[in-house]
């Protein structure tokens, strides 16, 4: 199963993610290195273990010096196995099914499988935009949610006057009593920066989006005190919010699994703790380099440029190579997002303060 300009221009996008709708992507560039981007960009790149040229994962840990070397590489590859082969040759071999139906089920099959890679590509530069964003501008890739890759810590340096702590914590106690109140701290911050930014949404984990609707205040506000045991609804939070001028609440749902000593475990960017102001307009820029196999092209591996520096690798194993016969498919990339708003990100922490 390998590909074809047809099955090329098929998986152009597959689906957008947070990072599609915020940022810009640039160009890839030659010998693009962190340094360069530093002296261009606003933020700090710091590495423990850079096992670029490494052909297996290193674990070792070295303690955390700043880093000046290539665009940390994103990538990971998954394989098909004979017996997933032999499936689909005998699909492809019976006589009673019809060659389109043979044909769609080929290139649906291989489609299926660079979409997961692709999008696998993709997770990973969301949860470093959605890290920086939901805790204070900081992305550290450790042993505990990229357990078989480098380790790398990026700093967008977002403003400390950004980052802001509620006056008390929204425990459940406190919102459901009306302690605090999630609308006038929302409203204080907007107030806060109006002179210098306009603001788009505040993002949220699912599970403070829940708590805000549950608050007393809030249900006192739109539901007022006959019915104020009543829950709001979704579509009220953000009515109630509009009219006083502050923008919707977006809920924000990102989780992934890594496979930690080949064991699946579930990781997120998003803190339940904070609040996110995200301005209008676009973040910033994702700037990728040029992949190796995209300079020096291996035979026998089929290559093609998905999007925005994103490329597919397929090739077969076997006897020859001395391994259980399958066949792999690799994504990968080389790019970092680059945060040219992060001024306008405010962090509103509500919770272990």
């Amino acid at each position: 199963i390998m590909f074809d300009q047809a099955s090329e221009q098929r998986v152009t996008l597959f689906g957008k993610t947070y990072i599609d709708d915020w940022f810009t992507y640039e160009l890839p560039q030659f010998g693009l290195s962190v340094d360069e981007l530093i002296g261009k960009y606003h933020l700090r790149v710091m590495a423990s273990v850079i096992a670029d040229k490494s052909l297996t994962p290193t674990r070792r840990w070295e303690g955390l010096q700043n880093y000046h070397g290539e665009i940390p590489r994103i990538g990971h590859k998954v394989i098909m196995d004979v017996d997933q082969l032999r499936k689909i040759q005998q699909y492809l071999e019976s006589r009673r099914i019809s060659d389109e139906a043979k044909k769609r089920k080929l290139l649906d099959t291989m489609i299926g499988n660079t979409r997961d890679v692709v999008l696998g590509v993709k997770d990973t530069l969301d949860f470093i935009v959605l890290s920086a964003m939901f805790n204070g501008g900081i992305v550290e890739f450790n042993e505990f949610n990229n357990p078989e890759g480098i380790r790398y810590t990026t700093d967008y340096l977002m403003p400390e006057a950004n980052k802001i702590k509620a006056p008390t914590a929204w425990t459940d106690e406190a919102l459901k009593n009306g302690t605090v109140d999630p609308v006038e701290e929302f409203l204080s911050v907007i107030q806060k920066f109006k002179n210098k930014v306009k603001f788009e949404s505040i993002l949220v984990s699912p599970t403070l989006r829940y708590k805000i609707l549950r608050s007393k205040m809030l249900r006192l506000a739109v539901r007022g005190i006959d019915k104020a045991a009543t829950p709001v609804r979704d579509d009220e939070l953000n009515a109630e919010l509009g009219r006083l001028g502050i923008p919707p609440v977006q809920e924000i749902t990102k989780a992934n699994d890594i496979l930690k000593d080949g064991i699946r475990q579930e990781v997120t960017p998003i803190n339940d703790d904070t609040a996110v102001f995200k301005p209008v307009g676009k973040l910033g820029i994702v700037q990728p380099a040029f992949e190796d196999n995209e300079i020096v092209e291996e035979d026998n591996v089929s290559y093609a440029n998905m999007e925005n520096g994103i490329r597919t690798a397929q090739w077969k194993v076997g006897e020859s190579t001395g391994q259980v016969a399958g066949e792999y498919m690799q994504a990968s990339t080389r790019a970092l997002p680059i945060f040219q708003a992060i001024n306008g990100i405010v962090n509103y922490k509500v919770n272990n303060l």
